[in-house]
């Protein structure tokens, strides 16, 4: 009886252990940005092809490609954002089609009182929404100076988009704030997240950034 004591002790133990680590095992995989899914995303659908990462870390003219690549996003997301702030613009103030507000003959009274409320109720839900999908952590948005100064070039696309979107909200509805911080920190942050994909160096990565806020 004494013999059996000590085997039924073991086995005890290590049922404790077992559940202790899968007890473990299931609060990691809870963790915000430990799970499964989470680092799968992260190195397989935001990297490059091998080949392609390969080419542009081994030659000049690999990166001068890329740098091409950056202008054109750059190009295409300035124009997308012009293009929707005079939409806005449009709608909110029933101006011709390609008119500008400061060069409009006259807009009707009742809209310069309701298009800045509707462009400020526009703003409160991005910043709710922002707010949520961000949760407690915010960090202030990191802007192309900063990220190459003390960060290595790497800036966060989300914040990049979210500062970008607040700046178009704005101008459309009429604010005094022009486009051109909008242009450079989205630029610069689909830069430096292209940077990222083809895993280029720390000094590459500063001079994509670069790149991306002169294309804008």
């Amino acid at each position: 009886m004494s013999a059996r004591e000590p085997a039924s002790g073991a086995t005890g133990s290590r049922d404790r252990g077992q559940a202790a680590e899968t007890g473990a095992a299931n609060r990691t995989a809870a963790r915000p940005g430990h799970s499964p899914r989470r680092r799968w995303t992260r190195s397989r659908i935001f990297l490059a092809p091998g080949r392609l990462r390969s080419l542009v870390r081994r030659s000049e003219g690999g990166l001068v490609l890329l740098a091409t690549l950056v202008g054109s996003v750059s190009g295409l997301a300035v124009s997308a954002m012009t293009w929707v702030t005079q939409a806005l613009r449009e709608a909110l103030y029933h101006l011709p089609a390609g008119t500008r507000l400061s060069a409009a003959d006259a807009v009707a009274p009742p809209l310069l009182l309701i298009g800045p409320c509707l462009g400020g109720v526009l703003l409160g839900l991005l910043i709710l929404a922002a707010n949520y999908l961000r949760g407690p952590r915010k960090r202030p948005a990191i802007d192309p100076i900063e990220a190459n100064a003390l960060h290595g070039g790497r800036m966060s696309l989300r914040d990049s988009l979210y500062l970008a979107l607040q700046n178009v909200i704005s101008n459309g509805s009429g604010a005094s704030v022009g486009l051109e911080a909008g242009y450079t920190q989205l630029a610069s942050g689909l830069a430096s997240r292209l940077g990222i994909a083809f895993e280029v160096r720390r000094g590459d990565l500063r001079t994509l950034v670069g790149c991306g806020a002169a294309g804008a």
